[in-house]
């Protein structure tokens, strides 16, 4: 489990986040043996809550980490065979948004962002390296947590 100070820099991170991509709902993740815990959370929605844990497999968060990449989705009608969260419904979810956060050089989680609302253009190229810049910010918090608790 994260730290007290570890979880409110992710939620700072998360307002940060969502209120720049204009989304609902930011999730952090831990992801690990093919299920991913929700670490943290915001949302005007109970869908998720801090500490559930899922299995990945089937959702969009499966080919988030078996491509490590971001994944950019403005209408996800166009993904019938992934669902991008299993407590959620095809028709409910519109946009996604996710990206890996790396620890040294492996897939330690992911920070998502979804919308039930289609976005009304695709993400943009600065939207993207923005969620991978904080992805990256949340790893650096981690790898220094890791290194002094060796």
């Amino acid at each position: 489990m994260l730290s007290q100070e570890i979880r409110t820099f992710c939620r700072r991170v998360l307002e940060r986040c969502k209120d720049k991509l204009n989304m609902e709902t930011g999730v952090i993740s831990k992801i690990e043996n093919g299920r991913y815990e929700i670490v943290a959370v915001l949302s005007h929605t109970q869908v998720f809550v801090e500490g559930e844990s899922y299995n990945y497999h089937s959702t969009i968060c499966e080919e988030l980490i078996a491509n490590n990449q971001t994944i950019a989705v403005d209408d996800c009608f166009t993904l019938p065979e992934r669902v991008p969260h299993p407590l959620y419904l095809p028709q409910t979810m519109k946009s996604y948004i996710g990206t890996p956060i790396n620890i040294y050089g492996t897939i330690w989680g992911a920070l998502d962002f979804t919308s039930f609302t289609t976005r009304q253009q695709p993400f943009s190229e600065e939207e993207i390296r923005f969620i991978e810049s904080c992805a990256v910010e949340i790893a650096n918090i981690l790898q220094r947590k890791a290194a002094r608790t060796g």
